[in-house]
């Protein structure tokens, strides 16, 4: 098994195609455009965390309570191969159920698109996942969730691939503010589509909305993929 060079896109390769215009190596301005975003989110956790601990911050995880919300990744740069316009677009959203104090499950989502000129595919991936939040002392909220996800890949010439995603996330909120935390999740996704393979490694930095029984979160998502074939 060999690793493919993501450095150009291959769109005479229809089961690649996807994962390879993911994967197209940033150039330097690339790079600055994502710092600035992550200094950006910095920023403002640093604002919420000189506010107060919401009391009730601890019960969001509590038998019966919901958490609702979303990942969002939007990037649009030119391709130095192909000299156009690249756009990227993934939305995750979250529903998931506590039946018991601190375990939650839910079915997991994603939808994938990749645009470039007159050529795109999309991806979409379904299933469901697990996790277990935990309390330290009300000051942080430690988490983890895993599952697993089959997926449907349209590619280039409209051929349908699928597949399966199997996702491992650890994660913190940390309270601050009356209604707010900070949340930070870090987690690898292993992807293989039928004669291909992508490794993942992510981190997704967001807000909060904490309340009783409840919370609501908004992640932007950073990632870079590793792929393969056999």
């Amino acid at each position: 098994m060999s690793p493919i060079e993501s450095d150009r896109v291959l769109l005479s390769d229809d089961s690649l195609g996807f994962f390879l215009l993911l994967g197209i190596r940033t150039t330097f301005y690339q790079k600055v455009f994502f710092m600035r975003r992550i200094i950006l989110t910095i920023i403002a956790g640093c604002i919420l965390l000189s506010v107060p601990s919401h009391p009730l911050a601890s019960e969001f995880s509590t038998k019966g309570s919901i958490w609702l919300g979303g990942g969002f990744d939007f990037n649009s740069f030119k391709d130095d191969f192909n000299h156009e316009r690249l756009n990227t677009i993934q939305i995750s959203p979250i529903l998931r159920y506590f039946p018991a104090d601190h375990l939650m499950v839910g079915p997991s989502l994603s939808w994938s698109g990749v645009f470039l000129g007159s050529a795109q595919s999309s991806s979409v991936a379904f299933g469901i996942e697990v996790g277990q939040v935990g309390d330290i002392k009300g000051l942080l909220y430690p988490y983890y969730r895993t599952g697993i996800s089959w997926t449907t890949f349209s590619g280039l010439s409209n051929e349908v691939s699928t597949g399966f995603v199997l996702p491992v996330s650890l994660g913190v909120i940390i309270p601050a503010g009356r209604c707010f935390g900070v949340q930070i999740e870090p987690g690898f996704t292993y992807t293989q589509l039928e004669k291909s393979e992508m490794n993942t490694i992510s981190v997704s930095i967001g807000i909060c909305g904490i309340g009783e029984k409840s919370a609501i979160s908004i992640m932007q998502n950073f990632s870079r993929q590793s792929f393969f074939s056999y």
